[in-house]
């Protein structure tokens, strides 16, 4: 059992604490502070960068913000882009499964048209985005850059049938 003494001079603590809580919560940072952000692909010596870009603090919590550029393992680039309040926007490249996608954002959302290319480089789809989903004609091509699929999309779902070529070019 606590003595009465040590539990009326522990209570006589709190209303100074609880007076002092209003003003330790207005001490962190104010909307707008920015910082550097790095991320690590593992943390052993040495350190390989995964990401580099920037955040700023924004209605509470920390959101990336600015440019951004992102490595593989070997420190390669493997994508660069910018954010704004945490969302992607503008001009993107990346590496999605061994295809470089490049094309735009707005506000998070894949829009206006967009080339996923083979590491040849030669286009390995092709098409536009609308508010983050397929929308008019997207191309597929063999590695050898002939015509292999023309789909046609709207709001992402596929229109009609998906007309096909081989790799001689005929129709299938």
């Amino acid at each position: 059992m606590i003595p009465p003494r040590a539990y009326s001079s522990c209570w006589r603590g709190w209303p100074l604490f609880l007076g002092l809580a209003p003003l330790l919560v207005g001490c962190g940072p104010k909307d707008g502070a920015r910082r550097p952000e790095v991320a690590y692909w593992e943390k052993g010596p040495p350190p390989i960068v995964r990401m580099q870009g920037e955040e700023v603090y924004w209605k509470g919590a920390w959101v990336q913000d600015g440019p951004v550029t992102f490595f593989g393992k070997r420190g390669e680039i493997e994508g660069k882009g910018s954010y704004r309040l945490g969302l992607e926007e503008g001009e993107w490249t990346l590496m999605e499964n061994g295809i470089r996608a490049t094309g735009s954002f707005v506000a998070g959302k894949r829009e206006g048209p967009w080339v996923y290319a083979y590491p040849s480089g030669r286009p390995q789809e092709t098409g536009s985005y609308l508010a983050g989903k397929r929308d008019g004609e997207w191309r597929t091509y063999y590695t050898n850059g002939d015509l292999k699929t023309l789909t046609v999309y709207q709001d992402g779902k596929v229109q009609g049938p998906v007309q096909r070529w081989d790799s001689n070019g005929l129709p299938q």
